[in-house]
Order: structure tokens, then C-alpha cells, then sequence
């Protein structure tokens, strides 16, 4: 009871430990004092916590209520999954086969996680529950990310969303401001450092992404949390929301707000430790668990290929851009695509509840029961990291895959990754004035983003909810957090808004999932161009580098590189004639058309480049499907025309149709 006190009193801390710091710092300029001043901090401190239990004793009924709220919703997540999964054990022989088996492979790595954790900690005793290794790598491949972010939106954002680009950034803030007068109200719709760029240009964007590759590359280097390392990291974070709230469709992936989360939570203080690990260990835990949700609530049980185990069987052929794995992965024994389904569903359905329970028991005051918290903490980190580097070999998912192992570190103390990687911690003064000094900002910080989760919460366990209030669970998506500011801005002298602010737009707090529903087959748009009349069209086909337009071509690597355009024309080509009305697609069309270099950038090859434009384009749909290896013949894919989407079109209607 006294641990869920002190966390419901989060916020009420801050305020009682600022001013008692405040007179300490003021008072122990002379050294010979350091002494009774650390008495002090000692005194006040016991104070604090005697002051915490007197206000959970007054706060126990609501306390109460919480903690019964949370086993009810525990039961029912529970109840769900299991019902679930023997459900689809019932389905037939082999599927129950793939349920022992994943069963079989998880308890194999609980084996492994729990050597690993007695092994770490027999090894070196001193880094156990000590988390700056950790802290500080997921610091610096957030960077990494970053880097390679505003890398890619150097290379692409002139032709994607700039001023003559498919969807222009600029049009973005016009719409914004017919709708919006105040300019706090327009900032709150979209935070956008871009809002200072008068003229709206493309150079704007550029300033923008190179500032952000100058402060990211070092600090991915050289550590993001030393010196001016989190203020970087910070300012990272609004470089890159101020391009991703801006990008239209080619930034609306959810691994847009997964970064700036990440992000945000990696800038948490260091010192204590604990607010940072758990806030991360937080974000491993609705990543995963929500993924695995969303497709345990897929649109129907007997067509969605999860429920019946036969998602993969066609998964690793629809997938947006399939790496050089994914043609000999969709020509495995149906077995081997059974077990991978049941897999998935083991590790983002059963594995986040021994994280849950791991870090419960480790705030116990039984050394064998932490221990064995820590072991299940250890054992959840390898099974996270270890599926997403099998994603990683099994498809081109952008650097999603790579983000998403970042928050499972905070699942390895000092002793367990300096027993796995030999990565030693950095240096570390540990409890002391500087701890003490960033309490009441790593308690406030704590209170903020478990008062932002909240919808997200119960956006995971609210569909499961027995008591008639369940609601459709949402994924990848922000929800409404209105707080006031204008207290904030009389202290600092600036005109407050006249209402309250909705923190939404900074996604600092977010809903994730994936592939709720698979492909059953790969239906993908080409785009040919000719110069020819209708009595002799001649089409020649756009060469994409995501979807190649020779049927030899060999799938190759491209992640953690986004080729934004890639991504959009496989989401378009999901929508069927629907994904052909887009403004940007139209927009692409046109482009085409007139032979725009910054649009033939990103392509692999355009026909047309080095002579006349072409006069017409059409768009059709084409069936794909993998050539079985080892065939004796140098194809790859094999390809139907199903249907003519966009019959031949010039420029000039093509102009016409986006005036209007």
C-alpha cells in the first residue's frame, strides 16, 4: 500500500521537496558543511515520506478503488487472451501443435533470461538495479534514429513536401490558419517550428532537417545524455515534430510518434534512475501488448489469419516491401507459418504479462521474490529485442524495428548487459545532492506521463471490460490531454490562451499496434507513361524502388532507409480505387507527366527522363506473387492485370481536377 500511496502522491511531492531544496542549495556554498547538510537532506527527506503516509491514509478510499479497478481490468485482459488463444487451439491439430510449440520456445527463453539474471548478478553484484548503461544507450540510438530521420528528410522532403512537392507542407499551415485565428490555437494544432518561416520555402525545411542531423549525429556518437546531450535530445524531439506534424500522408506512420515519444521519455532525468526505466519499460509494454491486441480484436475471427494461425502464411509475400528472406520465409512448410502466427501471439500477448509481473514483484521486500522479478524483467527484454531483430531479417518495415527495441534496454540493469555486451556503465556519482536536487522534477515528470497514458490505458483494456463499456481499440493514435497554461504565462509575462491547451498534437503519449489484418494477396498499383495515341498507347512502366518494375529483380535491403513514396503507393494500392483519388496521388500523376526531377529522385528509374515527357498516364492493378525458388528460371514475381484504376489521362485534366 505505501508503493501505490507514493505514486498516487507524485504530483503533491514535488511541491513539498522544491522549497526545502531550494533553502539547502542556498546553504551549502561552504564546504566544511557538507556533512550536516546531507543530514539534513536526510532528515527532510524521512519527513517527506512520513508526510506521503498521512496523505495516503487520507486518500486510502480512492487508493482502494484504483488498485481493485486495475486487478478487475488485469482479469479481464487475462480472460480475453486466454479464451482467445484456446479458441484457436480448438481450430484443428496442427494449430494446437503451434501453440505448444511457441509455448515450448518462450519457456526456453525464460530458461535463458533467468540464467542470464543469476549469472549478471553473481558476476558483478555492485550493478545490479543500476540502470545508467542502459539510460544511456537508449539516449544515444534515439539520436541514431533521429540522424537517420533527418537524413532521409534531406534526401526526400524537397519532392514529398515542399512547395512544388506532392503534398506541400505549406498548405498544411494555410488550411490551419483559415481555420484557426489565435496563435496559440494554431501552434496547438500543429507544433511547428516551421509557423517562424515567413515565406514558407523549401530552404525552411532544409535549415530545419540539417540542424537536426548536426545535433543528432554527435551526440549518437559521443552520448546524448552528457553535458548539452539532453538538451539536444530535446531539441531533436521539436525539429522533428515540427516536420512530422506537417508531412501529410508520407508522415503519418506510427513510427513517427513511437520516435517522439521515445524521445521524450529518453530526456527524463538520470538521477534517480527509476523514473526513466520505468516510463521506458511503460512504452515496451503498449507497444507490444497493444500490437498483440489489435489483432486478437481483428475484424473477424474466421477471416482475419490470425485467429486460425494463417497470417504468415501469406504475410511475408503482401508486406509492404519484402526483404531478401521474405520469398524463401513464404515458401516454408504451412507448419513453420502455423508456429510463426502462434509465435507472434505468444510473444505480444503472454510475454508483456511477465514484465507487468516482474516489475511488481521487484518493489517487494523479499529477495527472492525480486529476484525473481528481475529474472522475468530479463527474460521479457531478450524475448522484445530478439522478435524484433526477426523482424528485422523478415521485411523492410523502415527503422520501426530498430525504435522499437530501444525501450526493452531499460529492461537490462549495468550487471545484466555488461554480462551480455560487456557495455560498461558511465560514470555515476549515484545517490547524493544531485539525486536528491532532480526528485521533485523526476516525481513530477513520473506524475505527467502516467496522467497522459491514462486514455491510453484505457484504450488497451476497455474493450475487454465485462461491465458494458468496452469500446473499439484504437491504433496508432493520440488522444485529447487538455491542460490549462495560464498560470504558466502570467508568471512569464506573455498573453495566455483563452482556453485551455490540448496536448494531443505533441504525442507524447501514444496507442500503437500493427497488422491488425494481413493482405490475403499482393494487389499493388503501376503507373506507366506513354507518348503514343489511342490507337497505338506504347506504355512504358514508372520503375519504383520499393516495387521494381523488372519482375528478375531480387528484393534487397532497404530498412532501417524509409522510402517514404514506397510506403504511401502500398497503402494506396490497399484502398483499391479509392487510393487513385488522393490529392498527393493525383499530384504524383501530374509530376510524371511533366518529368519533375525532384519526383524522378525518387524513383529507380523514370523511361521518360532523358527525352520528351510522356503525354498520358494510366494507373492499373496488378496481382503479385512470389516465383517458388529454385525453379530453374531468373524470375521472381509473377504478375496479373486485374483492373485499369485511371484510364489515360493528360496533364491538363490532370490540373484541372486538383483545381477543383
Amino acid at each position: 500500500m505505501r508503493v501505490v500511496a507514493a505514486l498516487t502522491l507524485l504530483s503533491g511531492a514535488a511541491g513539498l521537496v522544491a522549497p526545502r531544496m531550494s533553502t539547502i542549495l542556498h546553504s551549502s556554498r561552504d564546504g566544511a558543511e557538507i556533512g550536516r547538510k546531507r543530514q539534513l537532506i536526510r532528515a527532510k527527506s524521512q519527513e517527506l515520506g512520513k508526510t506521503l503516509l498521512q496523505k495516503a491514509k487520507e486518500r486510502r478510499p480512492s487508493l482502494v478503488r484504483g488498485v481493485r479497478r486495475a486487478v478487475s481490468d488485469f482479469r479481464d485482459v487475462v480472460t480475453e487472451v486466454t479464451d482467445y488463444t484456446i479458441a484457436s487451439a480448438q481450430l484443428s491439430r496442427q494449430n494446437l501443435l503451434a501453440w505448444a510449440q511457441a509455448f515450448g520456445a518462450l519457456a526456453a527463453c525464460a530458461a535463458v533470461g533467468a540464467a542470464t539474471a543469476s549469472g549478471s548478478a553473481a558476476a558483478f553484484p555492485e550493478l545490479v538495479g543500476r540502470f545508467g548503461a542502459a539510460r544511456a544507450l537508449s539516449a544515444r540510438s534515439v539520436m541514431a534514429i533521429f540522424a537517420l530521420g533527418f537524413g532521409i528528410a534531406l534526401r526526400q522532403n524537397k519532392a514529398l513536401i515542399g512547395r512544388r512537392g506532392l503534398a506541400p507542407y505549406h498548405k498544411v499551415l494555410e488550411r490551419v490558419e483559415r481555420n484557426r485565428t489565435s496563435t496559440w490555437s494554431r501552434v496547438e494544432a500543429v507544433p511547428s517550428l516551421l509557423w517562424l518561416s515567413k515565406n514558407r520555402t523549401d530552404s525552411a525545411l532544409t535549415i530545419v532537417a540539417s540542424l537536426g542531423l548536426a545535433l543528432s549525429v554527435p551526440c549518437a556518437l559521443g552520448g546524448a545524455l552528457h553535458g548539452g546531450g539532453r538538451l539536444a535530445l530535446i531539441t531533436c524531439y521539436a525539429l522533428y515534430a515540427s516536420i512530422s506534424n506537417v508531412g501529410g500522408p508520407f508522415y503519418g506512420y506510427g513510427w513517427e510518434a513511437q520516435l517522439l515519444e521515445t524521445a521524450a521519455l529518453c530526456a527524463l532525468p538520470s538521477h534517480p534512475e527509476w523514473g526513466g526505466v520505468l516510463a521506458l519499460r511503460w512504452l515496451a509494454f503498449k507497444i507490444m501488448l497493444g500490437a498483440g491486441l489489435i489483432k486478437l480484436r481483428a475484424r473477424g475471427r474466421t477471416s482475419d489469419g490470425w485467429h486460425d494461425l494463417t497470417a504468415m502464411t501469406t504475410f511475408f509475400e503482401t508486406q509492404p516491401l519484402p526483404s531478401p528472406m521474405s520469398r524463401r520465409l513464404h515458401f516454408a512448410p504451412r507448419q513453420f507459418h502455423l508456429f510463426a502466427t502462434a509465435s507472434n501471439h505468444v510473444i505480444e500477448l503472454f510475454a508483456p504479462l511477465g514484465l507487468l509481473i516482474g516489475c511488481v514483484l521487484r518493489i517487494l521486500p523479499f529477495s527472492g521474490l525480486r529476484s525473481v522479478g528481475r529474472s522475468l524483467v530479463v527474460f521479457y527484454g531478450l524475448v522484445h529485442v530478439l522478435f524484433q531483430i526477426a523482424l528485422i531479417g523478415s521485411g523492410n518495415l523502415s527503422f520501426l524495428n530498430y525504435l522499437t527495441i530501444i525501450p526493452a534496454l531499460a529492461c537490462f540493469d549495468d550487471a545484466a548487459l555488461m554480462w551480455l555486451l560487456g557495455l560498461a556503465a558511465p560514470s555515476n556519482t549515484g545517490p547524493g545532492l544531485r539525486w536528491v536536487l532532480n526528485l521533485p522534477l523526476a516525481l513530477g515528470s513520473v506524475a505527467f506521463i502516467a496522467w497522459l497514458n491514462k486514455p491510453v490505458y484505457e484504450n488497451l483494456v476497455g474493450p475487454a471490460r465485462k461491465d458494458g463499456t468496452s469500446k473499439r481499440q484504437v491504433m496508432n493514435g493520440s488522444f485529447d490531454r487538455v491542460v490549462s497554461v495560464r498560470r504558466l504565462c502570467e508568471k512569464l509575462r506573455i498573453t495566455p490562451p483563452s482556453r485551455p491547451l490540448n496536448l494531443k498534437s505533441l504525442r507524447l503519449a501514444n496507442a500503437f499496434g500493427a497488422f491488425g489484418s494481413v493482405q490475403r494477396t499482393r494487389d499493388l498499383l503501376v503507373i506507366e507513361g506513354s507518348r503514343g495515341e489511342a490507337d497505338d498507347w506504347n506504355w512504358r512502366e514508372f520503375d519504383f524502388r520499393g516495387q521494381r518494375a523488372d519482375l528478375n529483380a531480387r528484393p534487397v535491403v532497404l530498412a532501417p532507409w524509409h522510402w517514404r513514396l514506397d510506403w504511401q503507393l502500398w497503402i494506396q494500392a490497399c484502398k483499391g480505387q479509392n487510393g487513385t483519388n488522393d490529392r498527393w496521388f493525383l499530384s504524383l500523376l501530374l509530376k510524371l507527366l511533366e518529368n519533375d526531377p525532384a519526383t524522378s529522385s525518387l524513383l529507380h528509374a523514370n523511361p521518360f527522363l532523358d527525352s520528351e515527357p510522356p503525354t498520358h498516364v494510366r494507373v492499373s492493378q496488378y496481382r503479385y506473387a512470389f516465383v517458388e525458388p529454385d525453379n530453374g528460371t531468373e524470375a521472381v514475381w509473377t504478375r496479373e492485370p486485374r483492373r485499369v484504376l485511371v484510364r489515360p489521362v493528360g496533364a491538363e485534366a490532370l490540373r484541372e481536377a486538383l483545381r477543383t
